[in-house]
């Protein structure tokens, strides 16, 4: 069905061609799985996602499934079900298993739950060194609690290395790729599945038929992330060493006949010579720290050694590591009061560059699953595959809509020119709301774009609401984890002004309604975010400016669902921003937020 949401309507005639052995039986316990029964949809969601790899043959499956969906036991239930299928319907050469990529613990542990054999396998920050205390091999590092397997000795160490009978670390490893169902973070993923072979396997075991890749909305953020280095500058102006001159920037015209302006921008093949040359320089440094920790293995040695080593990893991937220079970009990472940048960011501009060959081609099959995956055809690009391997499901949400109002009321056009005569009837129309009578008694949280947003707000709300509202960050009394504490915890109706909870807040029954204040547009001061929104495909069209635009429209939409996290929780989102009329009319909008959406109207 390529690009084009396969709906209910033709579940029925689809079901008609889908092999008995792979269509969703009645109960999840006839496939292994922990729950009893389904929920509402499921069977339908996995049918349709069964057809599209197996019938049509596509390799991508994007599915949006609303919170309340189930997409846990959906992706569990699809790799019973792969398992099961023969060559003839696209069984694989894995033998059916599958490896889960996720954010959160959380959702590792949801996995665990469904599936009983499903093993999660962390990175070797998350597991300390069990050497003794007092072993020769610790290399001077002290307390025992401070060791963990990133920094620990593998190379020589005692207990085992690359074992299953080895640490903590290596005994999950292993556990993990024997799994039929293995759930890890992207960033370890990419990392991993580069490896051609390990010890005691014909090749990489997670290496699988399908992969399941949850929380797609954040997936190109996360393989870019992943793909990139960040080199930390302080070793360098401690060294004399300096970085490219600001003069070698490349300077491009951007913008409309009314809006043109000129831009500069890192020129990254200038980069790439500037670290060449500082290997070079950087070389008798690696060799004396490594010297000095040769001598005396203390932890400061260790810790000066460590710090240089990673300095020349990051050199040398981008004097080496970069084949497509213009597809990269390069941003220096600047703090207020310091004029030398704190770090260098080198990352890929968009995710195509590196999904496929880092991620996506070890794997039969894809299951790409959000509730709120944002523009598909957006979405596919941003990840490199191609329109003919991919179809897309979008299932509506088991929620009542008159439980998850959103409610569109235009007080201002926010911008950069807005006054505090804009702000302040902006902060007017949130104590109306807040101080209504559904609402006075019931907490609520405010999105507000930005943390300067969120300082004015706070300011501005005090006339109207006295110490009710509140925020996080520099300027205020809480960090963000404590902020979140305060608002969970308190008996008060608080509200809560924040840029920072849009997406991964689940706190049902906790939020009684919520405002997005600003529109929340990306920050087009940050380099990377304006060379992004800048670009054109080769035939001139502004790819760019569509996906800034449908990334800010698809950020509305999680927002809208920090409510709403089980059936019978209820609340009104409101939009009060007046630029959401252009946003709304250019973007994709999901089916569950458009019936939803609607005009304030005063009763």
């Amino acid at each position: 069905m390529g690009m084009e949401a396969m709906t209910d309507a033709v579940y029925d005639e689809a079901m008609a061609d889908l092999g008995a052995a792979i269509r969703c039986p009645e109960s999840p316990q006839d496939l292994g799985l922990n729950e009893p029964e389904w929920w509402p949809g499921q069977r339908e969601s996995i049918d349709l996602i069964m057809d599209a790899f197996v019938m049509q043959g596509k390799k991508y499956v994007m599915a949006a499934i609303p919170t309340g969906g189930g997409k846990t036991l959906i992706a569990a239930a699809v790799q019973k079900l792969l398992a099961r299928s023969t060559s003839d319907f696209g069984g694989g050469k894995y033998g059916g298993n599958s490896l889960v990529l996720t954010h959160t613990i959380q959702l590792q542990g949801q996995y665990q739950r469904t599936l009983n054999n499903a093993t999660v396998v962390t990175g070797r920050s998350n597991h300390l060194c069990e050497l003794p205390s007092d072993s020769e091999f610790r290399l001077g590092v002290e307390p025992p609690d401070s060791l963990t397997a990133e920094d620990a000795p593998c190379t020589t160490c005692p207990i085992g290395l690359n074992t299953s009978d080895g640490c903590s670390y290596y005994r999950q490893f292993y556990a993990a790729a024997d799994s039929p169902m293995t759930i890890m973070n992207y960033a370890y993923a990419s990392r991993i599945l580069q490896i051609p072979k390990f010890k005691g396997y014909a090749g990489n075991p997670f290496h699988r038929d399908l992969l399941v890749a949850d929380e797609c909305h954040l997936a190109e953020s996360a393989i870019i992330s992943a793909a990139g280095v960040k080199i930390w500058t302080a070793r360098l102006s401690s060294a004399g060493i300096n970085l490219p001159s600001l003069h070698t920037r490349i300077e491009v015209l951007e913008g409309g006949p009314r809006s043109q302006k000129t831009v500069r921008y890192e020129n990254v093949r200038v980069w790439i010579m500037w670290a060449a040359d500082t290997l070079v320089e950087l070389n008798p440094l690696v060799k004396k720290a490594r010297a000095a920790f040769d001598v005396s293995k203390t932890p400061t040695n260790r810790k000066a050694l460590k710090k240089i080593e990673a300095l020349w990893e990051a050199l040398t991937f981008l004097a080496h590591g970069i084949h497509a220079p213009d597809e990269w970009v390069i941003r220096r990472d600047t703090v207020p009061g310091k004029s030398f940048p704190v770090s260098v960011t080198i990352q890929p501009l968009f995710g195509w560059t590196v999904a496929q060959p880092q991620l996506f081609r070890h794997f039969e099959k894809i299951l790409l699953m959000s509730a709120t995956p944002g523009d598909p055809d957006i979405a596919r690009r941003h990840l490199g595959i191609s329109e003919h391997d991919f179809t897309y499901i979008e299932r509506p949400s088991t929620f009542p809509v008159a439980n998850r109002p959103v409610i569109y009321w235009p007080i201002v056009k926010l911008n950069y020119q807005s006054d505090e005569q804009d702000w302040d009837k902006l902060a007017r129309a949130i104590g109306f709301i807040a101080t209504r009578p559904e609402n006075v008694n019931r907490k609520g949280l405010v999105h507000s774009g930005s943390a300067a947003n969120a300082s004015r707000l706070v300011a501005l709300l005090s006339r109207y609401l006295g110490e009710r509202a509140f925020s996080h960050g520099d300027n205020h009394s809480y960090t963000r984890e404590e902020a979140l504490d305060e608002f969970i915890g308190s008996s008060d109706p608080k509200i809560l002004v924040t840029a920072s909870f849009t997406t991964g807040l689940d706190l049902p029954y906790v939020i009684g309604w919520q405002v997005i204040a600003k529109i929340p547009f990306g920050s087009l001061g940050d380099e990377i975010t304006a060379r992004r929104r800048a670009f054109k495909l080769p035939n001139g069209y502004p790819f760019g400016q569509k996906s800034y635009e449908a990334e800010c429209a698809n950020t509305v939409v999680q927002a809208s669902g920090r409510i709403n996290r089980t059936p019978p929780n209820c609340g009104p989102t409101y939009i009060l921003d007046g630029n959401w009329d252009l946003v709304k009319s250019k973007a994709f909008l999901p089916k569950f937020f458009l019936d939803a959406h609607q005009r304030f109207v005063l009763v």
